[in-house]
């Protein structure tokens, strides 16, 4: 049925069905409650009352799917590439994590920082008898400890100079010490085949960490500084620390730990009577001009 047929049936005039008709398809939630008195007033024409619920039921319906799209709105999705951001995030986290600690592991290890530490070497190497007793030099055996940043382990031909047995050197007289002796074995048995004693590292310090034996024994610092009094140890034992705050602090006040150069090897050594450690150090860092540098540079390069 068409508008004015409705409209001739109901007993409004044309112009009130007019505005039926606007009000009509005007309709939504926004302007609800201005249709409802509306309806109410115009309840009395059946074309009326009959559009007006049609389209009440249809606004019910696009309201409800109007709620949904909101809510479909506010649950808000990633993209697909977050995902592997986010495994990329925590893959990095644990990479940087297990170094972090890898470096602190080594760093806190016995070799490192804990003192006692003294493993046991494949040939029982007495520093008492051979520093202590026989009044070796150190520099003997680690004769790169005045040149060089390392101070050498010793070559087993180093070791084969008392120790060679039977061996015969070209333009040296070697000792026969022990030739036969079974402790030694390991000894013989590398002269013989080239291949070195596999010696156990007992001072080992941190890769990240740079440390010069040249610049310190040429500056008056002493062994014993480090290592203690290893001329009375049958078993080579760490008694130092070696840890970042242990070199700070020497760095800081070196006087105590310096003194002549010509006299580092010589372990029980005291200073002159009537001076402490302390002054007789300081005469000779201003002998030597000895200002430690404390930057991170200066170890971790």
């Amino acid at each position: 049925m068409s508008r004015l047929s409705q409209c001739a049936i109901s007993a409004h005039p044309p112009k009130v069905c007019d505005e039926i008709s606007r009000r009509r398809y005007a309709f939504n939630a926004v302007n609800f409650w201005s249709h409802a008195r509306f309806f109410l007033n115009v309840s009395s024409c059946p074309a009326v009352r009959q559009s007006y619920t049609r389209n009440f039921s249809g606004v019910l319906a696009g309201f409800a799917a109007g709620l949904e799209l909101v809510c479909a709105m506010q649950e808000f999705h990633f993209p697909n590439w977050v995902n592997k951001f986010t495994l990329l995030i925590i893959g990095g986290v644990l990479v940087i994590g297990g170094y972090l600690a890898t470096c602190l592991y080594a760093a806190t290890l016995p070799t490192t920082v804990n003192v006692g530490h003294r493993p046991m070497q494949p040939v029982p190497f007495s520093h008492k008898l051979h520093a202590g007793e026989l009044k070796l030099d150190c520099r003997y055996c680690h004769n790169t400890v005045e040149t060089t940043a390392h101070a050498a382990v010793p070559p087993t031909e180093t070791c084969g100079n008392c120790h060679g047995a039977n061996r015969v050197k070209p333009g040296a007289t070697l000792g026969v010490v022990h030739p036969e002796s079974d402790l030694l074995e390991p000894v013989r048995r590398s002269l013989e085949s080239g291949d070195p004693v596999e010696w156990i590292r007992v001072h080992d310090l941190p890769d990240f960490v740079y440390f010069n034996h040249a610049a310190h024994v040429t500056r008056g610092v002493s062994c014993v500084t480090c290592h203690g009094r290893i001329d009375k140890m049958e078993i080579v034992t760490q008694v130092k620390p070696l840890s970042m705050a242990w070199c700070l602090e020497c760095h800081r006040n070196p006087h105590q730990y310096i003194r002549d150069p010509e006299l580092i090897t010589q372990l029980d050594y005291q200073p002159p009577e009537g001076q402490t450690f302390e002054e007789y150090g300081k005469t000779w860092a201003e002998k030597l001009e000895i200002n430690p540098n404390v930057s991170c540079s200066t170890c971790h390069r």
